[in-house]
């Protein structure tokens, strides 16, 4: 999960842990991308807005290390069609709930 909002981070982990999951959470996309060179994850949670590389720029980068990987990003904004098909993830409108989570989750 990489969210920049503290608040946000946290209440998101907790959700999905919730859910039965394990949750790794960092503030920033190169934390992230540290942790994805050490360790394999089954799903990449992401904000759209970050500081310094965008949630887009990371889920390309998580998709060239594991091709595998299912990716999320979250977003009060809307995103684009053409970069939802370009780098086949899926979108979720912030604000999250249970349910939204749960629905990402199992799919």
């Amino acid at each position: 999960m990489v969210e920049d909002l503290e608040d946000s981070l946290d209440v998101t982990c907790e959700l999905l842990e919730a859910l039965g999951n394990t949750c790794r959470g960092v503030r920033t996309a190169e934390e992230a991308l540290t942790r994805l060179h050490d360790e394999k994850f089954d799903l990449l949670f992401t904000d759209l807005q970050l500081p310094g590389m965008s949630g887009i720029d990371l889920a390309r980068h998580a998709r060239e290390l594991w091709p595998c990987m299912r990716v999320v990003v979250s977003s009060g904004d809307a995103i684009s069609r053409e970069i939802v098909a370009e780098v086949g993830f899926g979108v979720l409108r912030k604000p999250v709930s249970m349910e939204m989570l749960r629905a990402v989750v199992e799919s």
